[in-house]
């Protein structure tokens, strides 16, 4: 069984980090404390001791005899700041503190929610405690993911209660978009699938208040023969076979697909899977990354159309790709996608594109101003379409720009803010 770790984070305002003292220069500021407690491989509690600045920055850590460790970039920092004579009269690197003697010269408080904190206000506390929640959640993912397999298949078995030899082989899935399928808020660490003995596959997450593995429900056999339009690195598109999917409750049309590779081996995928009039699943889906697969290089672009289309465009897409192999041709993703509104590669979908973006700007709020409308739109191009060109981010732009502003119009005077030239 693997516990949570516990994290405790303290605040304290002006620290005298640095004593005034036999000749050395002091140094005061707001300093944030993170420690972070889990249980050692011998079972015994390790605390780990972070020092943040009030930006979130680390400075330093405390070492295994309790000494502050001061880290080079806040040194560099404090150099730029203070200036070369100032600094020099720290004395930084001929001091030895301690984190008992920070602690003793300083009033540390603990951060919670709602509580009041001298320095801070509520909106300041809520952030801190949330940046270093990801940051724990992030470490505890890293762990994870670096834990070999044999390891994996030891404390599975252990929490499932079977024999280790049941589990054939255990993979780390590291994909952003199965953290957002498979992963729920009790769930720590990155989802793991498993291959068992008899062929089957499941997945499992770690608890977080239990700490143990448990197997996540959804698995769903496929129809006989049901295929998928996998869309490889590369641009090229080919049918593969998928045994089984793990459907999102919250998205039906976004799966785990689970395919195989040339050797036999259970392979997921990323799917996007929508139904034809018929009622016959047509789906598109890309390589979804795992602990075996880290150095197969993820497309941007084929990540971006797999993920953004809609289940219209999912079955036109299929049925364009169906027609290009019935007439003897190999589909690659450049030559496909002839509908108006979808993407190619190096493209860009005005019309679909600008309207999924304007809908993610009005959902911040029904009385944008113009500044923010502008603000929010070049974000989310930025966020969602990082290689971009210039003049295709700048029509998008228009684009879901007067969509917003006409979206806007439509309310009524209270209910928006005036534009500087109203």
């Amino acid at each position: 069984m693997e516990e949570n770790n516990e994290v405790k984070i303290s605040y304290g305002k002006n620290c005298n980090i640095l004593p005034a003292e036999n000749g050395k220069m002091g140094y005061s500021e707001d300093v944030i404390i993170v420690e972070t407690t889990r249980m050692g491989e011998d079972g015994q509690e390790i605390t780990e001791k972070e020092i943040y600045n009030k930006e979130n920055e680390r400075i330093g850590f405390v070492d295994k005899n309790g000494n502050i460790q001061f880290d080079e970039t806040f040194k560099e920092e404090l150099k730029e700041k203070l200036g070369k004579d100032n600094y020099e009269q720290l004395k930084l690197d001929e001091r030895q503190i301690t984190f008992e003697e920070l602690q003793k010269d300083n009033e540390f408080q603990e951060l919670k929610e709602g509580k009041d904190i001298d320095g801070l206000t509520p909106e300041e506390v809520t952030k801190i405690l949330e940046e270093h929640n990801n940051k724990n959640e992030e470490k505890e993912q890293r762990d994870d993911a670096q834990k070999d397999e044999e390891t994996l298949r030891e404390e599975i078995s252990k929490d499932l209660e079977i024999e280790k030899d049941e589990i054939l082989y255990a993979e780390t899935v590291t994909d952003r978009k199965a953290n957002e399928i498979l992963n729920d808020g009790n769930s720590a660490g990155y989802p793991i699938m498993l291959t068992m003995k008899d062929g089957s596959v499941q997945f499992v997450k770690r608890d977080k208040e239990q700490g143990k593995y448990e197997t996540i429900q959804g698995m769903k056999e496929t129809k006989e023969n049901e295929t998928t339009n996998f869309i490889t690195p590369d641009g090229n598109i080919k049918e593969v076979a998928v045994i089984g999917r793990f459907y999102n409750q919250t998205n039906k049309n976004r799966t785990i697909g689970i395919t195989r590779d040339e050797t036999g081996r259970a392979k997921p995928v990323v799917e996007n899977i929508a139904q034809d009039q018929l009622g016959n699943n047509c789906s598109i889906s890309r390589t979804l990354e795992t602990s075996n697969n880290q150095k197969e290089t993820i497309g941007g672009n084929v990540e971006n159309f797999v993920e953004s289309r809609t289940p219209e465009q999912v079955v036109n897409f299929s049925y364009e790709v169906q027609e290009k192999r019935e007439e003897g041709a190999e589909p690659k993703l450049k030559d496909c996608a002839t509908v108006e509104d979808t993407y190619k590669i190096g493209e860009v979908s005005n019309l679909l594109n600008a309207q999924q973006i304007a809908d993610e700007v009005l959902a911040k709020g029904e009385n944008l101003s113009r500044d923010e409308i502008k603000g929010y739109v070049y974000a989310c191009i930025d966020r969602n379409l990082p290689n971009i060109k210039p003049e295709e981010k700048e029509k998008l732009a228009c684009e879901a720009i007067e969509i917003v502003r006409d979206e806007c119009i439509t309310r009524a005077p209270e209910e928006r803010k005036p534009y500087p030239n109203e």
